[in-house]
């Protein structure tokens, strides 16, 4: 546990009670400095490459089940090519779900376009 220079009563009792290792702030940074990248060559640096690996397939299926889609979507619509869109076209929201993030940004952004005025 990292013990800073400003810990309270309750945390320094609750690590002495525990028996809890314990480094402070700088010992904390001088780890990180030591550590080799990306979990080095040991048994965890094999699965943070694994983790990373994998993460990055299921981005690159997702894209590719995503285009597929749009593939499919412009055959039925007649829309252009999909080769031929912008990627901000490509995969722009169709629907209030696809919208993700700050959830009263997005409040805010349904408030705007409900409260648009098309003469």
């Amino acid at each position: 546990m990292v013990l800073g220079n400003d810990a309270g009563p309750k945390k320094i009792e609750t690590i002495r009670k525990n028996n809890i290792p314990t480094i402070n702030e700088d010992g904390l940074l001088q780890l990180i400095r030591t550590l080799p990248a990306h979990g080095g060559s040991g048994k965890v640096g094999q699965q943070a490459a694994a983790k990373k690996e994998a993460e990055k397939k299921k981005m690159v299926d997702l894209a590719k089940e995503m285009e597929k889609q749009a593939k499919e979507q412009a055959k039925v619509a007649g829309a252009p090519a999909v080769e031929s869109q912008l990627w901000t076209e490509r995969y722009a929201p169709t629907t209030m779900k696809d919208i993700i993030g700050n959830k009263s940004l997005v409040e805010k952004l349904q408030r705007w376009l409900r409260d648009w005025y098309v003469p």
